[in-house]
């Protein structure tokens, strides 16, 4: 199962994400996994963002893996509306994560 979210705009700032769950292999819980894509271009005229042209570029885009404890913790703050922060570390990448109500 996948779910696509996303949302460019005119000022070329939006992003798109990718949720899907990973099959396990050897008896292993599946995990959460998380793509995202920084907005390439808009186009005023049919009022269209494009996402591919980050594709190649590694600081337009990024891949999270979620355990179980981070996956309920971001039901819960979704759910309850309240700020929830982490931090994830892979080789040189660091990623910072904040969700938070509207």
């Amino acid at each position: 199962m996948s779910i696509q979210i996303y949302k460019p705009n005119k000022n070329n700032t939006g992003f798109a994400f990718s949720f899907y769950i990973g099959e396990p292999q050897n008896g292993k819980k599946p995990n959460l996994f998380l793509n995202a894509i920084a907005q390439h271009s808009w186009d005023s005229k049919k009022r269209i963002g494009s996402f591919s042209g980050s594709k190649p570029d590694p600081e337009k885009n990024i891949s999270i893996k979620f355990n179980e404890f981070e996956c309920g913790a971001i039901i819960s703050a979704i759910d309850s509306r309240y700020d929830w922060n982490t931090y994830h570390a892979f080789e040189d990448n660091k990623t910072q994560i904040k969700l938070s109500p509207w």
